[in-house]
């Protein structure tokens, strides 16, 4: 099967009481996928996940799934919107109580993503991936 995708992984917190996030961007049926994976028991604050811009919140999800740390993922229209949001740089923000109870406050930056999307979807279109 051939797979392209891009990845981020954010190991926040090692051994003994590892923990973790990742978001998976990938091919799919309505066009593209954006998938966060978070730990079960984690549990952000309903501004707690959120793309910023200059100090500003451009973005933020109140899905219940990723707030509990379930079910995070965005599709068709949502997926769109997001990784548009994505796109016009910031950075996401994360803050939450991790499965451990301990407090957490993630950044990751978006510089870069738009050249990266772009890659990945001409990469997926030559692929045959998507249409």
């Amino acid at each position: 099967m051939q797979r392209c995708y891009i990845r981020w992984v954010d190991v926040f917190s090692p051994r003994p009481r590892f923990a973790g996030q990742f978001l998976f961007l990938t091919p799919d049926a309505e066009g593209w996928k954006v998938s966060f994976g978070i730990e079960p028991g984690t549990l952000f604050s309903p501004g707690g996940f959120r793309i910023e811009r200059q100090g500003e919140v451009a973005w933020r999800s109140l899905h219940p799934g990723c707030l509990t740390g379930l079910s995070c993922s965005f599709t068709g229209a949502g997926a769109d919107k997001l990784i548009a949001q994505m796109r016009e740089g910031g950075a996401f923000r994360f803050t939450f109580r991790d499965r451990h109870g301990q407090a957490q406050d993630l950044t990751w930056p978006l510089e870069g993503f738009d050249a990266a999307i772009a890659d990945f979807q001409a990469a997926a279109k030559t692929r045959g991936l998507v249409e």
